[in-house]
């Protein structure tokens, strides 16, 4: 299946994670070969974590995956869109951002059990602090 998303983890860069309408898969030989981790399900978007190195990615489900644990975690999602792109904070793994087809964008500052809408399709949300 071809390729939708592309991450190199931040530190170990023989390690390739991406992202296929068939699942996500797993190379820790520089792309040399690659292994499904989990169902064969769309992944639409893959991220590495820059603070602690664990593998976020999904759909319309969010994943969080410690390779030194060998155990995905569901993450709560603030959607059921389709999700486009993820980032972590890189000093602060539990600071995530996921952005939609739709255009909306979400921000967590707890790891992803609470979410705060950004934007909804593709117009800023105001907020009052």
């Amino acid at each position: 299946s071809a390729p939708i998303q592309l991450a190199v983890h931040p530190t170990q860069l023989s390690v390739v994670a991406i992202g296929t309408h068939t699942g996500l898969f797993l190379s820790t030989d520089s792309g040399a070969t690659f292994t499904r981790l989990g169902p064969a399900v769309p992944v639409t978007a893959v991220t590495w974590s820059p603070a602690d190195g664990h593998l976020l990615f999904g759909s319309t489900t969010l994943t969080r995956y410690a390779m030194d644990q060998g155990q995905p975690t569901p993450v709560s999602m603030p959607t059921t869109d389709l999700l486009v792109a993820l980032a972590v904070n890189p000093t602060a793994a539990h600071d995530l951002a996921v952005a939609t087809h739709e255009r909306d964008v979400y921000r967590s500052e707890d790891g992803g059990q609470t979410w705060t809408q950004l934007a909804d399709t593709g117009r800023v949300v105001n907020r009052t602090e």
